[in-house]
């Protein structure tokens, strides 16, 4: 395996442990809505807003519970990638396994009309894993 594949992949399961963390956070939160918010005023940057809406469960289950699960299957994936039981293949169907809900999850946002920080943090870390995962793909053998 090459130096920058493992790095690519070393990067993904950090951000994943992230994502792992933050989704904990929100579930946690979800349960105990009085603890403190970071962003918990008012304006457009509202998380209890987010957090607390219609869009915050999914068959009757916090949205962030969905979100420890997607993070330990990205970690999960990208550990077998390591030891050669998975291929970049299976990480780039993951990640855009994630950036559809994240599109979902945005235009929750833009329909409640505000931001939550905690989710936007989220937001970013599957992006840049679906961009790594993109670029190991193209540069796995099986596609040159």
């Amino acid at each position: 395996m090459t130096t920058e594949k493992s790095r690519k992949l070393q990067s993904i399961k950090i951000l994943s442990i992230l994502g792992l963390i933050i989704s904990l956070y929100l579930v946690y939160s979800f349960y105990f809505p009085e603890i403190n918010y970071i962003c918990n005023d008012e304006s457009i940057f509202s998380c209890s807003s987010v957090t607390t809406s219609k869009y915050s469960t999914l068959f009757n289950m916090p949205v962030s519970i969905f979100g420890v699960l997607w993070f330990l299957v990205l970690f999960g994936i990208a550990q077998f990638i390591l030891h050669k039981k998975a291929s970049p293949k299976h990480l780039l169907i993951w990640n855009s396994i994630g950036i559809l809900f994240v599109l979902y999850l945005i235009y929750a946002e833009l329909v409640l009309k505000t931001i939550c920080i905690w989710c936007t943090f989220l937001h970013v870390i599957i992006v840049i894993s679906f961009f790594l995962s993109l670029v190991m793909y193209r540069k796995s053998p099986q596609n040159i």
